[in-house]
């Protein structure tokens, strides 16, 4: 009875104090999965303001003084007084503003991984209620430990993107007060971890705004067997949590679009999704990342100048109705000038409907070969005698699917009318682990009868999108990405000098080739000075009176 008498007469005294001074708004709610921390008690300049929070609540709105430095401290549920505070905050609010505080994270030694220390994560823009009555407002927050980054997606919008542990979502998304489907993501999107209804029309949550945030564990079993992953709906005004359901996956596929048109009509291209600008300047050789699209129903694509004010100026149009779940890499190929190219193939969106954003062992590079020179005879491409790709011929992707592999530097071998060709695949050093790559002919055979164009060569991009990594012709003596000389090459990037070790006692010619197979510099001893080579990419060629092997490296 003494200390809820000495608590009133202290709270009694603080608002006392707040109401002659400057003070703010702020909303507490306790997301920290720590089973050790059910239940919280918050002091504010050492007063008891909010007494049993407990897990999976929101107190309603405080008045926090502002303007002067304040002290928010975290004690257990039922302590004694701010002495038993175990983390405490000091921060300076301002009177303008409102906040949200999430009480996040692990207070426990031991039981949980990862340990994230528990700490307050603070919103200063809170709202407690939508700007329009009609509407629903929603912050977003990722509280659980384990979880990756999250994107928030409904539909095609990306409505929060990249939200680390702790993090909120830019600001709030403003909903029609109905109920709504979203799903997380991954941070590109690539896989959804859970499709959730909002069911904002059902609660009634016309004008009302709120925080939806993950909580508990993906894996409960390295947490303490702690409350599993799960997704919330937190009022601003006090109460209990809202767990929203999880529900069937929304009609959504993805798709990359890539622009390997060597047309200078084409090299530079806006593309339009359904009348809406989502590729803007794409030029040759370069690519977007994957992106959604809706599914199940007939989406269409338009492609048109660079400098076009809306679809209705697309040279190209295709409609397609996209497989839910389904990936598909869309490559601009082919001639779309009326002169000066010979042959003129039409320009098209080349389709392809099995993509994969990733590869299908995180050891493994996958890769996809489509034949886009547009006057190259099929082409056939072999690594160490064994054929990758067929007989493929332009505007095919290869018969086979993609090739997986362990992500490796490889010589890729194309027979040509003027001999063998041989490019090095360098996928170990772009540390491509895991990737899923689309490998390119991109460019002209013969540049003289097409505009002098680009000329041709083997390109890849993985599924992040980007300028294209060209893949090197070797230099002639490179033999099948067979190494039978082993050594190392370091500093890997370089800037001045490179050293190479492994050779033991052997005598040994180091030469430095560049990407056209020049060699641009050469030693005797154990060290190169590259100081006076461009910034590239090069290859090391360490040569003894027995064997060759090759290596490739980076000069920044």
């Amino acid at each position: 009875m003494m200390k809820k008498t000495l608590l009133s007469l202290s709270l009694l005294l603080s608002s006392f104090c707040y109401t002659n001074a400057q003070t703010t708004r702020v909303n507490f709610m306790h997301n920290s999965s720590d089973q050790s921390l059910m239940s919280l008690d918050i002091y504010i300049n050492g007063v008891l303001a909010v007494n049993h929070l407990n897990y999976h609540f929101s107190n309603p709105t405080v008045h926090v003084p502002a303007v002067f430095p304040v002290n928010i401290g975290i004690a257990l549920g039922g302590s004694a007084s701010v002495n038993d505070t175990f983390y405490n905050l000091n921060t300076t609010l301002l009177p303008t503003n409102a906040y949200t505080m999430i009480l996040n994270g692990i207070e426990s030694t031991s039981g949980y991984s990862p340990m994230v220390p528990f700490r307050i994560d603070v919103f200063s823009e809170a709202r407690e209620n939508a700007n329009f009555p009609t509407n629903t407002d929603i912050l977003f927050s990722n509280g659980s430990t384990d979880a990756p980054i999250l994107d928030v997606r409904s539909g095609i919008t990306t409505l929060a993107d990249n939200i680390a542990f702790g993090n909120y979502s830019s600001g709030y998304f403003s909903f029609p007060s109905s109920d709504t489907l979203f799903r997380l993501t991954n941070s590109t999107g690539a896989n959804t971890i859970r499709t959730l209804n909002a069911p904002f029309n059902t609660l009634n949550y016309d004008g009302k705004a709120g925080v939806i945030m993950t909580s508990g564990f993906m894996d409960p079993a390295a947490n303490s067997n702690g409350p599993a992953f799960g997704v919330w709906l937190a009022p601003p005004t006090g109460g209990p949590f809202l767990r929203l359901v999880n529900t069937d996956g929304e009609d959504i596929a993805r798709a990359q679009f890539i622009n390997n048109c060597a047309d200078t009509v084409g090299d530079t291209v806006d593309i339009y999704m359904d009348g809406k600008l989502v590729a803007d300047d794409l030029r040759f050789r370069t690519a977007t990342a994957f992106m959604d699209m809706f599914a199940q129903t007939p989406v269409t694509f338009d492609v048109a100048p660079h400098n076009s004010t809306s679809n209705a100026d697309a040279f190209y149009t295709q409609t397609l109705t996209p497989d839910s779940a389904g990936k598909y890499i869309f490559v601009a190929n082919g001639i779309q000038s009326a002169i000066r190219y010979n042959p003129k193939p039409a320009f098209t969106l080349h389709t392809y409907n099995q993509a994969r954003e990733a590869a299908t062992n995180s050891s493994n590079t996958d890769v996809l070969f489509i034949h886009g020179s547009t006057d190259a005879p099929a082409l056939t491409i072999s690594e160490g005698g064994n054929t990758l790709f067929a007989s493929t011929a332009y505007g095919n992707f290869s018969s086979s699917g993609y090739q997986s592999a362990a992500t490796k530097n490889s010589i890729y071998r194309v027979p040509q009318t003027s001999g063998d060709v041989d490019y090095e695949a360098n996928f170990q050093t772009l540390s491509w682990y895991g990737d899923a790559v689309t490998l390119l002919a991109s460019g002209f055979a013969d540049t003289a009868a097409n505009n002098k164009g680009p000329k041709m060569g083997l390109y890849a991009v993985t599924g992040r999108g980007g300028a294209f990594v060209k893949l090197p012709v070797t230099t002639v003596g490179i033999k099948d990405a067979v190494n039978t000389v082993q050594f190392s090459v370091y500093p890997n990037p370089a800037n001045n000098m490179i050293y190479v070790s492994g050779l033991g006692a052997a005598e040994a010619t180091i030469e430095v080739i560049d990407m056209n197979g020049k060699v641009v510099a050469t030693s005797s001893s154990r060290s190169v000075s590259i100081a006076q080579l461009p910034a590239s990419m090069y290859i090391i060629k360490v040569s003894t009176d027995k064997a060759t092997g090759f290596k490739t490296f980076v000069k920044e």
